[in-house]
């Protein structure tokens, strides 16, 4: 959805709300299961556009070390700041407009195309940021077994254990050494030489 901010760019001080109901966002890393839901306040500071809100919805994503399905609730707080410059129109009388500055512009993905603001992408870029690096169904999820698959969660598998992590042998031997030079019969052995 494009929203017309020719009002609030027109003059310093100017400040707006918008009611958000997007339709649900399905994009290659967001997926959106229910409308994106929120509010948004738009005040021209002179300087810059500032953008401030919150927005709800719910997201598909899938556990991070189960890999079953979840749907969960992304509630996201919007404060977004966008520097404006004045743009001199060449006609009579020589219009004065204050416009989102070009490079802010390509910085934040071509948000803006003059005084249209793809409300769409503004969404879709604060929600795609507030997405969970790690998903976990719930925060005890044992996982996937490493050898044959099996979700953990259903219960343990047939697969003998597996051998320690070859990577963790260098701590191992530290922790033998250790063991081993605290024995009682090492401590004799060393106190007779």
């Amino acid at each position: 959805m494009q929203l017309d901010l020719s009002e609030i760019l027109a003059r310093v001080g100017v400040r707006r709300n918008c009611e958000v109901l997007e339709p649900p966002i399905v994009d290659c890393d967001l997926v959106c299961n229910a409308p994106i839901e929120g509010e948004l306040w738009f005040s021209n500071a002179g300087s810059a556009l500032l953008v401030t809100g919150h927005a709800t919805t719910r997201v598909a994503l899938v556990c991070s070390r189960c890999l079953a399905a979840m749907d969960e609730l992304l509630e996201v707080a919007i404060d977004e700041q966008y520097p404006l410059v004045h743009r001199t129109g060449g006609g009579p009388g020589h219009r004065h407009d204050l416009v989102v500055d070009e490079d802010e512009n390509l910085a934040s993905g071509r948000l803006f195309a003059g005084p249209l603001l793809d409300l769409t992408e503004l969404l879709r870029q604060t929600l795609s940021v507030a997405l969970p690096l790690q998903p976990l169904h719930r925060p005890d999820c044992a996982g996937l077994c490493r050898t044959c698959g099996q979700d953990l969660n259903d219960g343990p598998c047939n697969c003998r254990s597996t051998d320690p992590d070859e990577r963790l042998a260098p701590l191992a031997k530290l922790l033998e050494q250790r063991s081993v030079d605290r024995s009682p019969h090492t401590r004799e052995t060393n106190s007779r030489g």
